[in-house]
Order: structure tokens, then C-alpha cells, then sequence
């Protein structure tokens, strides 16, 4: 089965953030015209002329090869190989149970692709997506819409995640071990230390009274890094526009989580090696987001 995402495009911000690209139809009307009147009119009034019949056992096979090579390097050109996408990764750290849970959309649109197959390292659930319909989109939620041919052997996958010339979306989910964390130093301002083994570009952090701390700048691993005073107001506003790319289906959920936090952290990173779920290798995913939040023990 796949998640149906019809009637939340307006909503979607991810998959506006993808931009939208003509299909160029026109581009192939007007190649078929111009191959009809070369393999008609012109091949046989010009190329096998009546008397001359039998060049057309010559010319037609080679009108037919030359147009088809045309095709491609017309698509080459203008659709390239590979594609490009955008993505956010959502991870939940509870360190209590060493475990990180992580939510990953992400939508793309390809031009040629040279194999659609591609190795998961983390072992993730992938639901694919119905898009919106577009010329691009084949998975889409109608009568019309292609099948789902998925197909998995050990971490390999195959099918149709990704196709040429073709926009698709994807829901990953994976639960992972690990032991990235912050920590924290009781006393009258608290003392943060992230064990991530990445940099976090901002965080919050609330207390066990409910006090909200802002970083004043990156937070890396294992260094001492400044906070500040905040509010609950500013750490809710910050929080709604840092998932705003995720789907509505997910949205209402974490606006609860700064309901009425308490000893928990919230964070952005531009990257997190080893909680981003890789897919396919030729797309280039552009603009990554990374949230992070969860429980934050005392030491």
C-alpha cells in the first residue's frame, strides 16, 4: 500500500520547496511531426522515389535509429541523469532506552536514471507517497494511477521507489540504536553537553521547572556551549516553523510536544551522519533539514 497525500498539498511545504518544471510536452508533439514528415514525405519522395522503392529498407531503419538517438540526447540535455530532491529528518533521542526514532520525508523528481536500485545501510520501513497529480507524477491517488512494485532482498531495494523522468515522495521510519544524547549540569544556569557526534546549529533546551534555555550559537560534541534565558512563546514559535516542511499528518503531533515540556531538548542540525536515511545514490538532495528532540538526563 502507500500513504495518499492528495489533499495535503497546499500543505506540504517540502514538496513546494521542490519547485515546479514544465514537462515539455510540446518538445515531443513537435519531434513526432518532424519524424512523421521525415519518414513519410521526405523518404519517399526525396529519399525513395518512385523507381527507388527499395531504399526505403535503407532509410527507414535509419531514420528510426537517428531519431531515437536524438530522443535521448534531447532528454540527456534537458532533463540530465540523476535527479534532485529535498528531505527532512525528524529524530525523537530517548536516552533511556539508547534508542533514537527517526521519521524521514522527502520528495524528488529525476531526469534518466541509470538504475533505480539502492542499498538501505539502517534498516528503515519505506512507505512510498501519492503526489498530487502532475505530468511527472506516476504514483498518484485515481483510477489512472501506476501500480506499486516494491521489492526488497536483505537491504537491498528495488521497483519503483524511483523512475526516470518522474516525481515521487517517501515516508522512511527506522528505530536505531545509539547513544547521541545531551546531558545536562544541574545548577543556577544549566550546563549542556552534547554527545550527538554532530554539530547542532540551534537548540532549546526546558527544564525540570519548566525554564526555557536558548543556545547563542552551534552546539558541538563534547565542547561547553552558552545559553541564555528564553521563553516557552519564543520556543514554540521557533518550533512550528522548524517543522513546517513535514506533512500535517505529523505536524499536530509535535506542536504537542512543547505543550508543557520538561527536561527535554529541541534542536536543528544541517546534517546527522547516521540518522539520515540514504536512498538513492544519483539524487542530489539539496537543502537538508534535521530536528532533533528528546529527553535530556541529568548527570
Amino acid at each position: 500500500g502507500y500513504a495518499n497525500l492528495e489533499s495535503s498539498k497546499p500543505h506540504w511545504l517540502l514538496l513546494r520547496n521542490l519547485g515546479e518544471r514544465s514537462f515539455a510536452s510540446w518538445q515531443v508533439i513537435l519531434f513526432l511531426v518532424v519524424f512523421g514528415l521525415l519518414v513519410g514525405p521526405v523518404n519517399l519522395f526525396l529519399l525513395a522515389p518512385a523507381g527507388r522503392r527499395h531504399r526505403l529498407f535503407i532509410t527507414t531503419p535509419i531514420l528510426s535509429v537517428g531519431a531515437s538517438l536524438l530522443m535521448v540526447v534531447i532528454i540527456l540535455i534537458q532533463d540530465g541523469i540523476g535527479g534532485e530532491g529535498r528531505r527532512i529528518t525528524l529524530v525523537n533521542l530517548e536516552p533511556a532506552e539508547a534508542a533514537g526514532f527517526v521519521i524521514q520525508e522527502q520528495v524528488s523528481r529525476t531526469g534518466v536514471l541509470i538504475g533505480s536500485g539502492f542499498e538501505l545501510k539502517q534498516a528503515a520501513c519505506i512507505e512510498p507517497l501519492a503526489l498530487p497529480d502532475t505530468p511527472w507524477v506516476k504514483l498518484k491517488n485515481g483510477t489512472d494511477s501506476q501500480s506499486v512494485v516494491l521489492g526488497q532482498q536483505s537491504a537491498q531495494r528495488s521497483g519503483n521507489y524511483f523512475q526516470s523522468r518522474a516525481e515521487q515522495g517517501q515516508i522512511l521510519r527506522a528505530a536505531l540504536s545509539t547513544r547521541a544524547r545531551f546531558e545536562v549540569k544541574a545548577g543556577p544556569k544549566p550546563e549542556l553537553i552534547s554527545a550527538l557526534g554532530f554539530t547542532a546549529q540551534q537548540v532549546f533546551y526546558v527544564d525540570a521547572e519548566g525554564k526555557v534555555w536558548k543556545s547563542t550559537g552551534e552546539v558541538n560534541t563534547g565542547q561547553p556551549a552558552a545559553f541564555e534565558a528564553s521563553d516557552m512563546a519564543a520556543l514554540r514559535t521557533w518550533w512550528r516553523e522548524v517543522v513546517s516542511p513535514l506533512g500535517d499528518h505529523f505536524q499536530d503531533r509535535l506542536e504537542a510536544q512543547v505543550a508543557a515540556p520538561r527536561d527535554m531538548f529541541f534542536a536543528t542540525a544541517a546534517s546527522a551522519p547516521g540518522f539520515t536515511l540514504d536512498t538513492l545514490s544519483s539524487i542530489r538532495w539539496q537543502d537538508d533539514q534535521v530536528v532533533l528532540f528528546g529527553s535530556v538526563p541529568t548527570l
